[in-house]
């Protein structure tokens, strides 16, 4: 059943994509974090030693449909949830009324994905940054499902609910396009030990590389495919179906590697371009480039039950409880009926790779006062929409961010979900405590909710008082700079 209660689910659930802790994988604060993002970047934290002790995250969007909760922030306190709310026998369960379908002939995406950040450690050990990472995942997409299927299933293959409404009769007078289509769900933990090694150039240039072989654990998922479809509306509410090719499988545990491999480079502004207090302005880099493969494996499930429909004749539905020469045609209420009531049906076991989410990730960090710099991503999918295999969206990011020891803060803007929305961003770290969203207007504004993004941690780096000595250390230099300067105005 798990294979088919999927559908339902994804088709009206808000669906997340996965930039993780993006916006702290960068900078010299970043320690541990760096190696979510290119294990390379580890090189030039300013961190001896740097721990995560927790950390959770959440992300979800839809393209077709928005959410809208019994809850309004802009109101009164005493009016701020809605009437229906209270009337509701379970108000801890999302009621599909709360969501809202805005179907616009285009094919659909949707996903959902969170992440538990475990303990997670990095440290200095000659030259080299090491360390050991750790996460719990957990992820639901559909891609390139049809407008009118998307309708379908979100009003539960119901036609009392206007489910069928959408397969109409079109231009060519009799069929209706199902669009090829995936839906999977995969759930996962890792444990890998990363590294990273600096390697000095000339001209005040460095070149870091950096990986992390990573054990995975496949803690089970399932999937559904289908080729495109061609719907032929016989008469009100009886459809046929031509030439139908679906495939679902089902897993439960699995096993598997993967590992991620970075470089990174960092140039910094030449000697004799450095006096007086430039120190100030630009004391670690001018620019610091990143290029990274991140997630390369997969995961082997062993004795997976898989299924396959394979149809070359029509077959007919009936999705409306029509009669008399339409008696014998089976009903169709919900997905579980849909593929049961499928011809040419074959059942058997087999073993299985499970992609993991491969992705390439290029970053930019330029510093242009000593706690301000520009930060970008762009990060790009390597795994097909329409594959079995776990899939991160593509997305870029670009932003100011302000960073000290005990103080950063991020505001940039970005273009998420497969580059088809604009976002903007924020995150801050104060003291041990890192907390930011990818998408900062949901957070604010309660109403038509079409994303949601959250990230929360602790995290500490350093020895007890170290960033105290380098607050000293920093004013003591300011201090000699002003003098010089008083004695050259003298």
């Amino acid at each position: 059943m798990k294979n088919y209660c999927l559908l339902i689910f994804a088709s009206f659930a808000s669906s997340l994509s996965a930039q993780h802790f993006s916006q702290i994988g960068m900078g010299r604060y970043a320690g541990i974090h760096a190696a979510r993002i290119n294990p390379a970047l580890m090189a030039n934290t300013k961190y001896l030693w740097h721990v995560n002790l927790v950390g959770g995250w959440i992300n979800g969007n839809a393209s077709a449909y928005s959410f809208t909760p019994p809850y309004n922030g802009n109101k009164p306190a005493r009016s701020r949830f809605a009437d229906e709310y209270f009337r509701s026998e379970n108000k801890t369960r999302l009621q599909q009324s709360w969501f809202k379908g805005t179907w616009d002939g285009k094919d659909q995406s949707a996903a959902l994905s969170s992440m538990l950040y475990g303990p997670s450690f990095m440290m200095r050990i000659g030259k080299f940054k090491v360390g050991l990472l750790t996460d719990i995942n957990s992820h639901i997409r559909i891609d390139g499902m049809s407008s009118n299927l998307s309708r379908a299933v979100f009003n539960r293959m119901d036609s009392s609910r206007g489910a069928f409404s959408s397969f109409e009769l079109n231009s060519n007078g009799q069929t209706d396009r199902i669009a090829a289509f995936t839906a999977a769900q995969n759930q996962w933990s890792s444990i890998g030990i990363t590294g990273a090694y600096s390697i000095p150039l000339k001209w005040k240039r460095d070149l870091h590389v950096g990986a992390t072989l990573k054990s995975i654990r496949g803690l089970g998922g399932s999937y559904v495919q289908s080729d495109e479809i061609l719907a032929t509306r016989i008469s009100q509410g009886v459809y046929s179906l031509d030439q139908t090719r679906i495939q679902t499988a089902s897993y439960e545990s699995g096993r598997g590697t993967g590992f991620d491999l970075g470089f990174a480079y960092t140039v910094r502004k030449k000697e004799h371009l450095q006096p007086g207090d430039y120190k100030f302005k630009h004391p670690d880099y001018m620019v610091h480039l990143g290029l990274s493969f991140m997630d390369i494996g997969s995961i082997l499930y062993r004795d997976v039950a898989a299924t396959t429909f394979i149809n070359q004749a029509p077959v007919t539905w009936n999705t409306a409880g029509a009669t008399s020469v339409y008696q014998p045609v089976p009903d169709v209420k919900n997905v579980q009926a849909v593929l049961s009531n499928l011809p040419g049906k074959e059942s058997f076991t087999q073993d299985l790779r499970i992609g993991l989410p491969t992705r390439m990730a290029w970053s930019a960090d330029y510093q242009f006062k000593r706690h301000w710099f520009i930060q970008g991503q762009w990060v790009q999918s390597m795994r097909g929409k329409y594959g079995n295999a776990i899939r991160h969206q593509s997305y870029m990011m670009i932003g100011p961010r302000y960073e000290s020891d005990l103080f950063a803060f991020t505001l940039p803007v970005m273009l998420e979900y497969d580059y088809r929305s604009l976002r903007p961003a924020a995150s801050m770290r104060i003291g041990p405590i890192y907390i930011g969203t990818n998408s900062l207007l949901p957070a604010i504004r309660t109403r038509n909710v079409k994303d949601l993004d959250y990230f929360i941690g602790i995290s500490f780096g350093d020895i007890p008082g170290a960033w105290i000595d380098r607050l000293g250390s920093d004013k003591e230099e300011k201090e000699k700079i002003k003098r010089a300067q008083s004695c050259d105005k003298m």
